[in-house]
């Protein structure tokens, strides 16, 4: 249908103008040319956008910390950021030893897992979430308590959002992993060297002080902590009934 068919010379010479001489085009294949080949090329564009971003699997062959590993795929070695979480860092003493080793209990090296690519990261790593069997890795890693919600990043994780949020809830509530530890910097914060447990006021031991948790915040201070038995803390500031203030 789409094969062009020169008319008023022989049909094995060339479509276009030479030497001064037009040639003409039979409509149908303009046609195809200006409407069949755009979809063509929409459709092709589709087809590689989905296959790479299609699930893969692989085999654990470290765990960097508690949001970082990396598997041995088909394609080669390949970097995993473990996505809508975010885990201690390693130089946060003790959770930060303490999330890196409950990961490599989940995945051991050698362990069979698929992942769910999502993006990729600025430093190339994959951002993904890590399934073993039927269970996310992601998942499991918060409802421990050894890994928080990363809200900035949770809309990768959009089919299962709530399930997220449900099992942080649960983990603060249970004081469970790194909701245990009282003040606890956050790993988002930490990377930014702000370090809230060190500024003064901010500890169970310290006085009163007045304010609302916006001006609080302000200052630095906070999250306060009502099972640390925290001065601080007041129902008033804990508006979603948690135990922890001004989060």
């Amino acid at each position: 249908m789409c094969e062009p068919k020169p008319t008023g010379r022989d049909r094995d010479q060339i479509l276009f103008s030479k030497k001064g001489e037009n040639w003409n085009i039979d409509p149908i294949f303009v046609i195809c040319m200006k409407y069949l080949l755009p979809l063509v090329t929409i459709v092709g564009i589709l087809s590689i956008a989905s296959q790479a971003r299609a699930d893969f699997n692989g085999k654990i062959i470290s765990v960097g910390d508690g949001d970082t590993l990396a598997v041995q795929s088909s394609s080669g070695k390949v970097t995993i950021r473990l996505a809508c979480i975010d885990a201690p860092e390693r130089a946060q003493a003790p959770m930060g030893a303490v999330s890196t080793q409950y990961l490599k209990s989940l995945v051991p090296v050698n362990s069979n897992v698929r992942i769910r690519e999502i993006e990729n990261d600025k430093y190339g790593r994959k951002v993904a979430e890590v399934f073993s069997g039927t269970d996310s890795i992601n998942l499991r890693m918060v409802k421990a308590g050894h890994a928080a919600v990363y809200r900035q990043y949770l809309s990768g994780c959009s089919q299962t959002k709530q399930q997220f949020l449900d099992a942080e809830n649960s983990a603060k509530k249970a004081r469970r992993g790194i909701w245990g530890q009282g003040c606890m910097t956050m790993p988002w914060d930490f990377r930014r060297g702000k370090n809230t447990c060190s500024i003064q006021g901010n500890s169970p031991k310290s006085g009163y002080i007045a304010g609302t948790c916006k001006s609080l915040k302000a200052q630095g201070l906070g999250p306060f902590y009502r099972s640390q038995g925290d001065v601080n803390y007041t129902t008033a500031r804990d508006r979603d009934g948690d135990g922890i203030a001004c989060e």
